[in-house]
């Protein structure tokens, strides 16, 4: 097999999947490789996208949490044979502390399992700034919604929990808010990071929260199902995410996860039949 322009780790997640049909799409050569695959140390990769990362089950998953953010990332920014590197990291880091910038400093504790993703991430981040490797690059992207009809995240949850139970209960206080980032607007970027980009590390966000009150209940009224809050429900109301350098150096016009709504309702019905 000849070497591969771009090589995609993690191409079975939702990003790295998004990452192999955009590059199919362009007609770009694109190798997938499967997990464990011995010819990622012995051929030449190209361009890499490091999206292998833990999501929902990290906490019940501490050591493979830390075997994909940081250990695998350390033998390939090691060993592996490559032109350029983009990791991929997450705005949790950010916690909700305030400062979202890419130089805001953070505050991060031992003890707590969220703070061993958050830990995990910025070790693997501390990696390659400190590979020595030209062409290393960190994105921090926001909560990647779409068609992901494996995902329990956060709204895809709430969508299937309306259309298989009939309603929507909310675990969370309505005015609890986070960014949203289509998968559509997360792919391009990232290739543009990659191959563009001034700095080593970007935001990847909509710069804008959307409240989980006017979110359910747009989802609530395309279904057609009441919803409710959970008595005693918790706010969590994340700082918006600062992205001015991703605005500085790309044209980005990101899509609306409330615009969204409708067709991503009707995604998951027909993905459900």
């Amino acid at each position: 097999m000849s070497a591969a322009l771009n090589t995609v780790l993690g191409a079975t997640g939702f990003v790295g999947s998004s990452l192999v049909k955009h590059f199919q799409l362009q007609e770009e050569s694109v190798w997938a490789p499967v997990r464990g695959d011995a010819a990622i140390f012995e051929r030449p990769l190209g361009d890499v996208y490091y999206c292998i990362g833990m999501t929902s089950d990290f906490r019940e998953r501490p050591f493979e949490t830390v075997e994909a953010h940081v250990s695998y990332l350390a033998s390939i920014l090691s060993q592996a044979r490559f032109e350029r590197l983009i990791y991929l990291s997450s705005t949790r880091v950010y916690g909700d502390y305030g400062g979202t910038a890419e130089d805001a400093s953070m505050i991060v504790q031992p003890r707590p399992m969220s703070d061993l993703y958050n830990l995990s991430k910025l070790l693997g981040e501390s990696l390659c700034f400190n590979a020595r490797r030209p062409g290393v690059k960190v994105v921090r992207m926001s909560n990647v919604y779409g068609p992901d009809f494996s995902s329990r995240n956060f709204l895809a949850s709430l969508i299937l929990e309306g259309l298989e139970r009939g309603a929507i209960e909310l675990g969370t206080a309505a005015d609890s808010g986070k960014d949203y980032i289509h998968v559509a607007d997360v792919v391009p970027m990232l290739v543009a990071m990659l191959r563009d980009g001034k700095h080593d590390l970007y935001n990847l966000a909509s710069g804008c929260n959307v409240a989980n009150g006017p979110l359910v209940e747009a989802i609530a009224g395309v279904l057609n199902v009441p919803w409710s809050v959970r008595p005693g429900a918790l706010v969590f109301d994340f700082p918006a995410i600062d992205v001015r350098r991703l605005h500085a150096e790309f044209p980005f016009n990101p899509r609306s996860a409330l615009d969204d709504v409708p067709e991503l309702c009707a995604l998951y019905a027909e993905s459900l039949q």
